[in-house]
């Protein structure tokens, strides 16, 4: 891969992706080593082997919640990236939550460039972000960038005001919790919203 020149790159990820058997583990190990090659290219981070072998094995765990315990300095931000983009290839809407909004943004921004090689439609979320579904092309999802807070306002408000174009069922949507532990313990909040008469009830988003 490394001697492939960009396009012939982009065209063996997209054949790869398109490949029937999404349960092969040939074809995630392939997936997976296209990403990183491309993950190289536009930011200059490689993952490297153990990063690999975390990433591989959540791979054939899909069906799984799985939590990753990465200690500072040891590429956080590169599982991040590869895994939710793994999941994006795979038809999946991606929820990326951090800690602070400003950090939200910061990795949103920083491989927006990797997110647009692999032809993976991207946002940052914030309370006052335009509605949008998301783009689906070719059976890829999208990725979203968002604190649990904003994202919790932002569909409270798209919801009550009838403009919200965004399902919140859980089928083919995955949340990927960076600094899950300082999300779910450490500021122990609460984000409510009703959204609206017409609604089943209120949905609840725990922190």
């Amino acid at each position: 891969l490394h001697a492939m020149r960009w396009e012939k790159l982009t065209q063996q990820l997209d054949k790869v992706r398109a490949s029937d058997d999404k349960n092969n583990p040939y074809r995630s190990a392939q997936l997976l080593a296209c990403m990183r090659e491309i993950l190289l290219r536009k930011t200059g981070k490689w993952a490297n082997h153990t990063q690999m072998l975390d990433l591989l094995y959540a791979a054939l765990h899909n069906d799984n919640g799985l939590l990753h315990q990465v200690r500072t300095g040891e590429g956080k931000s590169i599982i991040t990236i590869m895994r939710a983009s793994y999941l994006a290839l795979n038809g999946s809407i991606v929820d990326v939550f951090s800690a602070k909004d400003s950090l939200s943004e910061r990795d949103h921004e920083e491989f927006a460039p990797v997110l647009d090689a692999m032809g993976i439609s991207h946002r940052h979320i914030n309370a006052n972000s335009d509605a949008t579904g998301g783009v689906f092309k070719n059976g890829v999802g999208t990725i979203n960038y968002a604190t649990i807070g904003n994202f919790s306002l932002y569909h409270s408000r798209h919801i009550w005001n009838g403009t919200s174009k965004t399902s919140l069922k859980k089928e083919n949507r995955v949340a990927f919790l960076d600094e899950a532990d300082h999300i779910l313990l450490d500021e122990l909040t609460q984000f409510n919203f009703s959204a609206g008469e017409k609604d089943d009830g209120a949905h609840n988003l725990e922190a």
